[in-house]
């Protein structure tokens, strides 16, 4: 069994310094580290976590008719505490939280792929998570690297059979993202069929604390609504409020084909191909229940929009295993891949510091 001393060795120590240095080197040619990094949704985060959920929808000109209300609280609190404690602004607060969870990400990786048992390379996936556009958003002040490192927890308790570590991390992850509940259900049914549904249902005790993995994720979400009822009448608001950003549910088909009709939006439509791409050959290679929570992550996005359709899938953990499996497939040689993610690394950094709504 590998340890944490053997796996937060000296290598993976330095590209996790030369990666992070190499970012935040880059941040000072685009205003400095914050206006860089502080896009789009960051600034939803800073301002729910300075002035608190409004009652109302917000009149300002680029925000008529949106709400708050849209986005989870677990990540808000975080910034809002670490500031607190730091005095730091919010922003400052939610990219030094970010890269702290960021330097685990591998680690957990690392051990899901010993528990797992893919016998994927290592030292690829570390380099995919440090030096490689999937780090982008972990890096910036999103939700993904909270999200992300709670998903490999809940997996890594998944396979182990930790039950209430796996509800607590259930519990946290539909906190931080809506999607959290329906991974609840995804691993409460793979739990189920892997016992046998026969089987589980006459075992009354291991029937319930199964079920009682897609509750946690439940009471997550009933939570946050009993807030929202609270605070403005409307426990739904986190729902009711996508429609400000034109999300109305549609066939995924459908929303591809508007945007395909569109030039500006071809970027969204290519994601959305490579999207489909990644989860077939992650079932191809029967990682049934990662391709089964990228899936369902895919079609609930798609189905309303292809806006951040990339996002979700290339800055979720699940997809780097899928990348490595790959490429080790595929048998690159190392230097081809690491010069690869160098380049996707660099690049989408500064397409990000630019505030170009490529990979928003």
């Amino acid at each position: 069994m590998l340890t944490m001393k053997k796996i937060i060795n000296k290598k993976y120590i330095s590209l996790y310094i030369l990666s992070t240095a190499l970012f935040f080197m880059l941040t000072p040619l685009f205003g400095g580290v914050v206006p860089a990094t502080c896009h789009w949704d960051c600034h939803w985060y800073s301002y729910i976590a300075n002035h608190g959920y409004g009652k109302y929808s917000h009149l300002y000109q680029t925000m008529i008719g949106m709400g708050d209300w849209c986005f989870f609280p677990l990540y808000i609190l975080m910034i809002k505490g670490f500031s607190y404690l730091s005095t730091l602004s919010v922003q400052a607060s939610g990219l030094i939280i970010n890269n702290i969870i960021l330097f685990f990400i591998p680690y957990f990786l690392i051990k899901y792929n010993e528990i797992r048992k893919c016998n994927l390379d290592n030292a690829v996936i570390i380099f995919l998570s440090f030096f490689s556009i999937f780090c982008l958003w972990d890096r910036i002040q999103y939700t993904e690297c909270v999200y992300g490192i709670l998903l490999l927890i809940s997996l890594y308790n998944f396979y182990k059979r930790n039950m209430s570590a796996l509800m607590a991390s259930i519990f946290l992850l539909s906190f931080c993202r809506p999607t959290g509940f329906v991974v609840g259900l995804i691993l409460s049914f793979f739990l189920m069929k892997e016992a046998g549904f026969k089987n589980i249902i006459a075992k009354k005790y291991d029937f319930m604390s199964y079920a009682l993995v897609a509750l946690v994720g439940f009471s997550a979400i009933g939570l946050y609504s009993l807030y929202l009822y609270h605070l403005m009448g409307d426990g739904l608001a986190f729902s009711h409020a996508q429609i400000a950003w034109e999300r109305k549910f549609r066939i995924p088909v459908v929303v591809a084909w508007n945007y395909l009709k569109h030039l500006h939006g071809m970027h969204l439509f290519v994601s959305f191909l490579i999207d489909i791409v990644i989860i077939w050959y992650a079932y191809k290679r029967k990682y049934c229940v990662e391709a089964t929570i990228l899936l369902f992550t895919f079609l609930i996005s798609s189905s309303t929009s292809l806006m951040s359709i990339h996002r979700y899938i290339w800055g979720c953990p699940l997809t780097i295993i899928v990348v490595a499996d790959f490429l080790k497939q595929q048998k690159f040689r190392h230097s081809l891949v690491y010069g690869a993610c160098v380049v996707s690394f660099v690049s989408s950094s500064i397409i990000w510091f630019m505030g170009l709504k490529y990979l928003f």
